[in-house]
């Protein structure tokens, strides 16, 4: 009929003005309603066959105050722990700064004392090297100085055997010498001595003895020490080194055969040159002559690659004992009598060519004896001067 039942309770909460504002809304349908200024929430269920409303609900102010109250006391305990998290940051960083500064200090203390200790290892190394480098020096000049007295001991060993040569070379013109002054004489005893016989006597004389003139200053210039490198022909040097020694080997029926592939000219150590070649010559010859080889014979090629000039002196002597190859190049090792070889020939041969000649000296057994091969860079080095 319209009219509003309320409850004790309901009656004291609500007012009339309330029951007025309630009727107003009431449909006849079950549904949720907010009341009296939106804290009030009803929900109306409408009961058809007596068409009654049958209200229920609740005032959602003291949840509010108790969420307010909760709500308030949230906010306390999270500043409480916001502080206490900016307090425990600012202690950390603090003393995160301070572990980090002692931390630095004491790695920069390090590295200062790691630093101080390179710098002094440094200075001890640069040291060491100086003193390195001057007794490197040093060793490396004493080495040089030793070797060129050992090749001037070589040479001064071979010197009966120059004068073996030099004898060898004489003997024919000092015959000839010989046989001029006696034709002279013969010419003078019968009144044949005319002024054009005896000019044309007095002039084969005078070539007699440049010649002989000529052989001494050969030998005399071979025993003099290379100052310089001059640019020579290979082909000349071993020409001329067999000229040297060639009447030698006539005298003990060996023959000499030269043939030249080669005309490069290369600058170097001519006499150097000329005492490795008259080292394997006249090695040959004594094998020759041990041997006691029928028809002796030593040839003597020179041809090129690429990078060297090579010369090869080979002997048909019966080549070279595998037992001893590999002690033949060392120091005072020989074959010979002691009285007839010093052991030096073949090892300074081998130095003059590795170290002053930019190349290499080795051997072979080929055919009937054994060929040294000789090997002279074509551009050579001055890492030995």
């Amino acid at each position: 009929n319209g009219s509003l039942y309320f409850s004790d309770v309901a009656q004291k909460y609500f007012g009339d003005e309330a029951q007025k504002e309630l009727h107003g809304m009431l449909k006849p349908t079950n549904q949720w309603h907010t009341f009296g200024k939106e804290h009030v929430i009803l929900h109306s269920d409408y009961f058809e066959p007596f068409g009654w409303y049958v209200l229920h609900g609740f005032d959602t102010r003291p949840l509010d105050a108790v969420i307010e109250h909760k709500q308030k006391t949230l906010d306390v305990k999270i500043r409480d722990e916001m502080m206490v998290i900016i307090v425990s940051s600012v202690v950390l960083g603090l003393l995160a700064i301070a572990l980090s500064l002692l931390f630095s200090r004491r790695v920069n203390a390090i590295f200062a004392h790691y630093k101080e200790e390179v710098e002094s290892r440094e200075a001890s190394l640069r040291d060491i090297n100086r003193f390195l480098e001057k007794r490197v020096k040093h060793e490396v000049d004493a080495h040089r100085e030793k070797e060129r007295m050992l090749i001037q001991q070589s040479k001064m060993a071979e010197m009966g055997d120059m004068l073996s040569m030099i004898a060898h070379q004489w003997r024919q013109p000092l015959n000839q010498m010989s046989y001029i002054f006696m034709n002279i004489e013969g010419a003078y005893e019968y009144d044949e001595l005319t002024k054009e016989y005896l000019d044309k006597k007095l002039k084969e004389g005078t070539e007699l003895l440049e010649f002989m003139s000529h052989t001494i200053e050969d030998f005399r210039n071979y025993f003099r020490p290379d100052h310089e490198r001059e640019e020579t022909e290979i082909a000349e040097i071993v020409d001329h080194s067999a000229a040297l020694i060639i009447k030698s080997l006539d005298a003990h029926g060996i023959t000499l055969e030269t043939t030249h592939h080669s005309y490069n000219e290369v600058k170097l150590y001519r006499n150097e040159l000329m005492q490795v070649l008259l080292n394997l010559i006249k090695n040959a010859k004594d094998v020759l002559m041990e041997q006691k080889t029928k028809e002796p014979k030593i040839t003597i090629t020179t041809s090129e690659s690429e990078q060297d000039v090579i010369i090869e002196v080979c002997d048909n002597g019966g080549g070279i004992d595998e037992a001893i190859a590999e002690k033949i190049f060392e120091p005072y090792f020989t074959t010979k009598e002691k009285s007839s070889g010093t052991g030096l020939g073949l090892y300074m041969s081998k130095n003059i060519v590795q170290e002053h000649l930019n190349g290499e000296l080795f051997f072979k057994n080929r055919g009937e004896g054994a060929c040294f091969i000789v090997k002279v860079a074509k551009s050579q080095s001055d890492a030995s001067d």
